[in-house]
């Protein structure tokens, strides 16, 4: 399913992140490189919000306990972790659009 998850004026400056509502989900969107990356805002550890972390590079780095996670493939920085859950984003003119998992509930 494919939903609206803002207007582009509402995304995070370069090298920073920001919350959104994705349907169900709370989406973090992190900008780095002129990039634009989305993942659940909750870390795969303890659900501490990713957004109220920081960015290293293409690692955000969790709040609580300064767990990494590469933005671009979601991968952990120590192996044995659990992963970053990844979304396709896209822009389409002045809104953006993420790809949620089959079996979402859109926000209501």
């Amino acid at each position: 399913m494919i939903v609206k998850l803002c207007n582009a004026h509402e995304l995070p400056p370069e090298n920073e992140m920001k919350a959104f509502r994705g349907g169900a989900l709370e989406i973090c969107v992190a900008r780095h490189a002129g990039g634009m990356f989305a993942f659940d805002n909750d870390c795969p550890h303890q659900k501490a919000p990713l957004s109220s972390g920081h960015l290293d590079g293409t690692k955000v780095v969790c709040p609580y306990h300064a767990w990494r996670f590469d933005i671009t493939d979601g991968c952990p920085e120590i192996a044995g972790d659990p992963p970053l859950v990844l979304y396709e984003i896209r822009q389409y003119d002045n809104e953006i659009f993420i790809k949620l998992p089959d079996g979402s509930e859109p926000a209501r």
